[in-house]
């Protein structure tokens, strides 16, 4: 015996499929007029979610190690600042023992 939300999922889908025209408009419309509200739910649910930016969090930074472009350009602008502020800062050069390399 089929229980009740069965039957009442059938009888929505069959509905669905008789005024499949107006359904989508209908969906369009109250997409449209919920967006909003919808979206910032979603933000807050993904932000709020600590397992999903945890695995996240993992898998760029697997993505960053293994991109050797991506490390490449990390190592370039860091000596570049690096020799910045040893230029610019005598207590910095002090403190790393570091020698000044001219830019």
């Amino acid at each position: 015996m089929p229980s009740k939300a069965y039957k009442q999922r059938k009888a929505r889908k069959k509905r669905y499929e008789e005024n499949n025209d107006t359904a989508r408009a209908n969906s369009t419309k109250q997409y449209s007029s919920s967006k909003e509200t919808k979206l910032k739910e979603a933000k807050l649910l993904w932000s709020s979610d600590a397992q999903l930016r945890k695995k996240h969090s993992s898998a760029s930074q697997r993505c960053k190690a293994n991109n050797p472009a991506y490390k490449e350009r990390n190592r370039t602008t860091s000596l570049h600042y690096v020799r910045k502020r040893l230029a610019e800062n005598p207590e910095y050069r002090e403190e790393t023992g570091k020698q000044y390399v001219n830019i």
